[in-house]
């Protein structure tokens, strides 16, 4: 974790989240953030929005968001929260965020059950 969030021996928060549409478990997310950098993080702010917490309560800027997906095995806690079977696969979105002064502020892995997940981008030529 030291690596991913660019730290030495900083605590951090680990963040276990079930995301659930109509009662219907989809995301399991673990994230992982510096205390130093995100401070006074409480639980009411993992129930709502945390990007929401660090924009307008801590006033921060967020720069960009690194993300890599692929398909892979569905693991036990797949398997118990998303109800997926020994069969099932679930596609895992690794993402690592920079704020705009440079800091790593989070780093994370969901996944997503693959019956239910989409990807949509649109690519814009700035040139």
């Amino acid at each position: 974790m030291q690596k991913k969030l660019n730290i030495t021996d900083e605590y951090i928060y680990k963040i276990l989240r079930l995301r659930s549409i109509d009662n219907d478990p989809q995301i399991l997310e673990e994230t992982y953030m510096p205390i130093y950098v995100i401070p006074g993080l409480k639980e009411k702010h993992l129930e709502g929005s945390i990007y929401d917490y660090i924009t307008n309560e801590l006033g921060f800027k967020i720069q960009s968001a690194h993300i890599s997906i692929k398909g892979d095995e569905a693991n036990s806690n797949d398997k118990l929260y998303l109800n997926l079977t020994e069969s099932d696969f679930i596609i895992e979105l690794e993402k690592i965020c920079y704020l705009e002064n440079g800091k790593i502020f989070e780093y994370s892995k969901t996944h997503h059950r693959y019956d239910v997940f989409k990807f949509n981008t649109v690519l814009v030529n700035n040139i």
